[in-house]
């Protein structure tokens, strides 16, 4: 099957979306498809994966303006000259990771894919496995919903007016469903996001596959970024000190992976509520470095306050490595903290705390916990993934 994937931002992988698009495209190269992949960026990025897993990858560099002040690595591309090369490729399916303006030209594309060359509407089915391809076949488009950058959590890190955001914000849902309606079908990670969407007015099939990531090797970097909730958890550590320290436990350390321009605020918070000497900033470490850093076999829990998460492959890795989770009642969190973990009220540092407090408190249930995550954490593999997202592509039931 030829497979193409569309992302606005994908070099270096800074995030979940960058590390799924990645890592989904190898594992489908490896049952045998190929997959060429769409992106915005440079020949200098595309050499710093040489050394990775991933120079494997078919990756073409599209023309992109670096804009930087609305993420790190974006860069505004709409390269609809694509046209030609995709009648002459003719994929199977066009799939879209983002809803930035290199999806929406993916869009463009798979609808001039939709019509023969004498211009008429083809009125074939969709893509059949055993059917023997033909010039006029045309692509199923499928885009998948990762991210919530149209909430007012994701668009109070930019200097907009309080009293716009709302307004931006009802107009950004409303330009990206439109998007998704596009679609032949549209992925969501998780039941909630789904059902989440669909209440926002999208009208096209859903179909549930979850992010996946290599249960052994992990590719991340981290951001501090304002939605994740970290003045949240600064102040629940607080209060989580105080109680252990009651109870005459020995006092819990927070270790913070990841950098960014919050960095610096989050040291004054930590200095203001007298608890910088229990937080370590490890900075950003190399994905190549994170499994061994030890990061994972020195922490009892993997502890996100983020109100603005899908379905992070951060808490997946966690689980993969053993750790109880806890997180809040927001999004999709409710889907992945289950019985390998707790959920505290969002925004409620104070509830956080207990939380902690409880799992810590308590070895037996931490032990339960952590084997509830291992085992839960299979069902998150990229292998995985990439099986249901064939389904999907060839109308299969997941």
């Amino acid at each position: 099957m030829k497979i193409a994937f569309f992302a606005d931002v994908l070099l270096p992988p800074l995030g979940g979306i960058e590390t799924h698009v990645l890592e989904t495209s190898l594992a489908l190269m490896e049952l045998g498809h190929e997959v060429r992949i769409f992106t915005p960026t440079t020949k200098k990025d595309l050499e710093g994966l040489s050394q990775t897993p991933y120079a494997s990858l078919n990756i073409h560099p599209c023309l992109g303006l670096p804009l930087p002040f609305i993420w790190t690595n974006f860069r505004f591309s709409y390269p609809i000259y694509l046209k030609g090369y995709f009648k002459n490729w003719r994929p199977d399916v066009i799939h879209f990771h983002t809803a930035g303006p290199i999806c929406r030209a993916a869009v463009k594309i798979a609808k001039t894919l939709q019509q023969s060359p004498q211009g008429e509407a083809l009125q074939m089915p969709l893509y059949q496995p055993n059917r023997r391809p033909t010039l006029n076949k045309r692509p199923l488009l499928a885009g998948t919903f990762h991210s919530y950058l149209m909430t007012p959590e994701y668009l109070s890190n930019y200097r907009i007016p309080k009293s716009f955001i709302k307004r931006l914000s009802d107009y950004l849902w409303k330009i990206t469903i439109s998007l998704y309606n596009n679609c032949d079908v549209v992925i969501s990670p998780s039941e909630w996001v789904g059902r989440d969407i669909k209440s926002h007015g999208l009208t096209k099939p859903i179909r549930v596959v979850h992010n996946g990531t290599p249960l052994k090797d992990f590719s991340r970097r981290l951001g501090l970024n304002s939605e994740k909730g970290l003045d949240v958890l600064l102040k629940a550590l607080k209060i989580v000190n105080q109680e252990l320290n009651a109870k005459r436990f020995s006092l819990a350390s927070l270790l913070i992976v990841g950098d960014g321009p919050l960095e610096p605020v989050l040291i004054k918070l930590a200095q203001s509520l007298k608890i910088e000497d229990k937080i370590k900033f490890l900075g950003r470490i190399a994905h190549e470095n994170l499994t061994k850093s030890g990061v994972y076999e020195v922490s009892q829990a993997f502890v996100t306050a983020s109100t603005s998460e899908n379905q992070p492959i951060t808490i997946i890795e966690a689980m993969a490595k053993g750790l109880p989770i806890i997180g809040v009642r927001a999004r999709g969190l409710p889907d992945i903290i289950k019985d390998n973990g707790l959920l505290a009220n969002p925004n409620d540092p104070e509830d956080l705390a207990q939380k902690v407090v409880e799992l810590l408190s308590d070895k037996v249930k931490r032990e339960k916990m952590s084997q509830e995550s291992q085992k839960m954490a299979q069902e998150y593999s990229v292998d995985n993934t990439a099986q249901n997202l064939l389904k999907v592509y060839t109308r299969q039931t997941v």
